[in-house]
């Protein structure tokens, strides 16, 4: 897009010189300078694309009496580093030939004057490819605990390979906060932290097991081998 140049005296907006004034012509800071009118992209080249090339690029103008462009060369860079890209210069011309100004004046009489513009050039936003954009896939594993206030303990498949042949009560025996419960059967239920498992809610794939709360001589009709 083309802008003034910041680099020049005058807060950023160039200080046009007289270009076919008559030799007694006033200082450039009595002429008031061109104003643009509309705003003018470059085309971005195709051959800067490969490599998404960025540069910038200062044509220096001659806007006539009529506001209109009437001469637009490359002003020469300040240090070689700074020599933009041979691909920009061309579409930055052709940009800047079809700008259109109020005319620059003096003293109410409209003049031709010199001004520079500035054109920024930048590859356009990569686009994504038809297949990945018609289909998006989320996936993620929920862990069953965050977010959980109280104590987690897990038992692991190893853990219940060792202890396999024992009831669920037996087989969370050694879990820290666990003891049996036992009658004079084999059989035996699970005591949580003190609690009873008639205080217990026991859950076997988010489906409640209540049947078998009658006393200790009726074992939690889980089988530990069916978890996960």
């Amino acid at each position: 897009m083309p802008t003034a140049d910041p680099n020049l005296p005058g807060g950023g907006e160039a200080a046009p010189a007289v270009t076919d004034a008559p030799p007694h012509a006033a200082p450039a800071s009595r002429i008031v300078p061109p104003v643009l009118l509309q705003q003018v992209a470059p085309a971005y080249p195709a051959e800067a694309l490969p490599e998404r090339l960025v540069g910038d690029v200062v044509v220096l103008l001659t806007v006539a009496t009529d506001g209109t462009v009437v001469e637009a060369t490359l002003q020469p860079a300040v240090a070689p580093a700074a020599t933009p890209s041979a691909f920009f210069v061309a579409p930055a011309l052709v940009a800047a030939r079809t700008l259109r100004f109020t005319p620059a004046t003096l003293e109410g009489v409209a003049v031709a004057v010199q001004v520079p513009v500035h054109f920024h050039f930048a590859p356009p936003p990569e686009e994504l490819p038809a297949e990945a954009a018609d289909t998006l896939v989320v996936q993620a594993v929920r862990d069953p605990t965050a977010g959980e206030a109280h104590a987690v303990a897990v038992v692991d498949a190893e853990h219940l390979a060792r202890v396999a042949g024992d009831d669920l009560a037996e087989s969370i025996a050694d879990v820290p906060g666990v003891a049996l419960g036992r009658s004079t059967s084999d059989s035996s239920k699970p005591i949580i932290r003190g609690q009873q498992e008639r205080r217990l809610l026991v859950l076997f794939d988010g489906v409640r097991h209540e049947s078998q709360k009658w006393g200790l001589d009726h074992a939690t009709e889980i089988d530990p081998f069916a978890a996960g």
